[in-house]
């Protein structure tokens, strides 16, 4: 009968963050925006600005409002596949697979293993690592790919993961390396935004974004939903599991997604709102026969948003090219 609340503990601002902002501020100031390019550039700065100011806010009431400023707000097409989907046939192909394998298990065919071989054979400088913490069952980083500990997997659940953390971050990253034009290393504005929705249109090309995987994007965009409607941590956790059956374990772990950054009497990070509508833009986009293959080229080659690859595009981007003239 009592409330379940959050009891999070952040870590304070990293030292330096200062510098980095004053830094920032300096770039902003002498940036040229008279070109297609400098104007990426200013709006990526932007951008950081506004994580920075996501990071002095943790732990607060404040931090809603930076992050929402980051990942957007009001209804989008996103929201309204998800209801829709929760609601209909999209999700009659369930797979019931068992989640039979330890997620940082060190037997042949394990997540972490098959990461490793994936790593391996595309012979990219990342390493895989393991944390007891982590909401995601896997997150890429500049040069790691980090697996949560401990969670049950199924076959289904381990393949995907390798796709979407392959395909979908460490080739576009380890392509980035690569470039001569730093706007493809620093990515563009809602660039992990949109790499979200590129790593999602491949795994639906594997066959891998259905039923359990499906459902589970739609609750996390719901929760959101709900956070963002002024619920808290556990009215929203509470409508989960009394309105679509979800475990309280699955529940607790949904609605953190959500909240987490802040206090949990409002929404937090809200990192997940932009993936379902990126992932139907991005497959929108990528089935036009005549821009399709280029805007891709260009997504692939970084954390590059959609309306950034576009402009890339028009200024002389074009897959297999780093310069730009």
């Amino acid at each position: 009968g009592e409330r379940a609340v959050p009891r999070w503990e952040y870590h304070p601002p990293p030292e330096g963050l200062d510098l980095v902002a004053r830094s920032l501020e300096t770039v902003l100031a002498h940036l040229d925006t008279s070109t297609p390019l400098g104007g990426l550039y200013r709006a990526r700065a932007e951008e950081l600005r506004v994580e920075i100011d996501m990071i002095t806010r943790v732990g607060t009431r404040a931090f809603a409002d930076a992050a929402r400023a980051r990942y957007g707000t009001g209804d989008d097409p996103g929201l309204a596949f998800a209801i829709d989907g929760l609601s209909s046939g999209l999700l009659e192909e369930e797979d019931d697979e068992p989640r039979v394998w330890l997620s940082d298990g060190l037997e042949r065919g394990s997540l972490v293993s098959r990461l490793r071989e994936e790593i391996g054979r595309h012979k990219v400088p990342f390493v895989v690592r393991t944390s007891p913490g982590l909401t995601a069952l896997a997150a890429t980083g500049e040069r790691h790919v980090i697996v949560a500990e401990g969670r049950k997997v199924s076959r289904d659940d381990i393949e995907r993961t390798v796709v979407h953390e392959i395909h979908g971050h460490v080739l576009p990253r380890a392509r980035a390396a690569r470039e001569s034009l730093a706007i493809f290393r620093f990515g563009s504005a809602k660039g992990t935004c949109d790499q979200e929705g590129y790593a999602l249109v491949h795994e639906e090309r594997a066959g891998l974004l259905r039923g359990r995987r499906l459902r589970e994007l739609f609750l996390r965009r719901l929760a959101i939903h709900l956070a963002e409607g002024s619920a808290p941590f556990d009215t929203c956790a509470r409508a989960l599991i009394d309105t679509h059956g979800v475990s309280p374990e699955d529940a607790a772990r949904l609605s953190e997604r959500a909240y987490r950054g802040g206090t949990g009497d409002g929404p937090g990070l809200v990192r997940d709102r932009p993936y379902l509508e990126s992932w139907l833009r991005m497959r929108a986009a990528f089935d036009d026969p005549r821009e399709g293959p280029k805007l891709e080229g260009i997504v692939s080659r970084g954390q590059i948003s959609l309306d950034a690859a576009r402009v890339l595009m028009s200024a002389g981007a074009t897959p297999g090219h780093e310069n730009i003239t």
